[in-house]
């Protein structure tokens, strides 16, 4: 968030869960071909307050933007409710909606 900040992104949306780690990725090199990647992370939904907040958030968002993109990776912060709400509103406002789905994500 401080490399955010120094470079002048805005980072007010940025929420986070204490109880949650950031995931750490450790790519394997041989000369230029990355051989294996190792994920440290824990996958899980997040806290009922914490998804209220990130919804509400999310909505907020929605004026002005010309796309929605919605993409978990299946790490569990995006829960089939905030889906559905996010791109209710949104299809509401005439805002298109694109998913990046991953196998575990709650929207296919």
């Amino acid at each position: 968030l401080e490399l955010f900040r120094a470079h002048g992104v805005r980072t007010d949306g940025v929420l986070r869960d204490p109880g949650r780690p950031t995931t750490q990725k450790t790519r394997l090199v041989a000369r230029t071909q990355q051989l294996l990647r190792l994920d440290h992370d824990a996958p899980a939904t997040v806290p009922a307050e914490l998804e209220q907040r990130l919804t509400a958030l999310a909505l907020e968002r929605l004026a002005g933007v010309a796309a929605v993109l919605v993409s978990d990776y299946g790490r569990g912060v995006l829960s089939g409710a905030l889906v559905s709400t996010l791109a209710a509103e949104a299809r509401r406002r005439g805002i298109p909606v694109l998913a990046d789905p991953h196998r575990d994500a709650p929207f296919q």
